[in-house]
């Protein structure tokens, strides 16, 4: 996934006329009683934001844009990735008093929870140094805020999933059950993404790739496909889904440590075009928990926890008198 400046100002756009109605509303009531009635040239006035815990911040970009719409100048005195500690200086304000005051609540819930994200990626990338195993976001995300959200997991040095529904096949376990199993949602699978692609041609399109020679889901679809990643919930799911060579990706889900022992020795010990399939590994994962996974041969961890339990960092805004 790639990440831009303009692309994180865009998404949150989406979002802040939300966030200045529910906050703001008709105008800041106190702010205007106390600071609106002062004379406007003793209104100018310098702020900082400090850290007040160890973490790894994230959002100043977007702090920077919610006060330049406010003719607020922003001096960044840190980066997103960099770690902060008690005291630190993150950034300076000068403009508006009143301005400054109604806007803080704004900028700092989203800097704190941004921050909070990437602090705790951060903390779950770290526990897993010096293996080869990368940590993955799921969807597990505030509507509205996913961009975000993602973008503050890899700041924090882990690796997003899929965005959306739209971007990769995810067979899951109400989608095996319904469709009536590994093998059966594939044959579905392919023979929809077959006719995806003559549609594509006969509208005039260069088509996504060959679909390959050989019986109905043996063949790749070319370099372009979606990604496929399947869902086992035990070793016979495991075995099934070992016979279609399109699978890029198996995803073994809540599986006592045994048991996932095994289903990675069957992936690992299957022959070429079966075996180098990635193993994805979720289902409870824990800060606490990462330590027995560490010595797996797995590819991928995915905690939804990153994204849906993270603290907020606590960071503040004071003014310099």
């Amino acid at each position: 996934m790639v990440f831009t400046e303009k692309r994180l100002v865009d998404s949150f756009r989406l979002i802040l006329d939300l966030a200045i109605q529910e906050d703001i509303g008709e105008g800041d009531l106190t702010t205007m009683a106390i600071v609106e009635n002062v004379g406007r040239e003793r209104l100018k006035q310098k702020a900082c934001l400090l850290a007040k815990a160890k973490g790894i911040i994230c959002g100043l970009p977007l702090v920077k844009y919610i006060f330049s719409l406010n003719e607020v100048s922003v001096q960044l005195l840190k980066k997103d990735g960099e770690e902060v500690k008690p005291g630190d200086e993150i950034a300076l304000l000068k403009g508006d008093y009143g301005i400054i005051l109604s806007w803080e609540r704004i900028a700092l819930n989203l800097l704190q929870r941004l921050s909070g994200i990437a602090t705790l990626a951060h903390h779950f990338v770290k526990r897993l140094k010096d293996t080869k195993i990368k940590v993955l976001d799921t969807r597990k995300t505030i509507p509205g805020f996913r961009y975000l959200e993602k973008y503050a997991v890899f700041m924090g040095g882990g690796e997003n999933h899929r965005l959306g529904l739209y971007d990769q096949y995810l067979v899951k376990d109400n989608h095996l059950d319904f469709s009536g199993g590994v093998s059966e949602a594939m044959e579905k699978i392919i023979a929809y993404e077959r006719q995806r692609r003559l549609a594509d041609l006969e509208q005039g399109g260069k088509g996504r790739g060959k679909l390959g020679e050989g019986k109905l889901g043996e063949g790749k679809f070319g370099r372009d496909k979606f990604k496929i990643t399947v869902e086992c919930r035990n070793l016979l799911e495991v075995k099934e889904a070992l016979r279609y060579e399109v699978i890029d990706q198996i995803l073994l889900d809540n599986f006592p440590l045994r048991r996932l022992k095994k289903a990675i020795g069957l992936i690992r010990g299957a022959k070429k075009g079966e075996g180098d399939k990635k193993i994805e590994v979720s289902g409870k994962i824990t800060l606490k928990r990462l330590s027995s996974y560490r010595k797996l041969n797995i590819d991928f961890i995915s905690s939804g926890a990153i994204t849906h339990s993270a603290p907020a960092l606590d960071l503040s805004l004071m003014f310099i008198r």
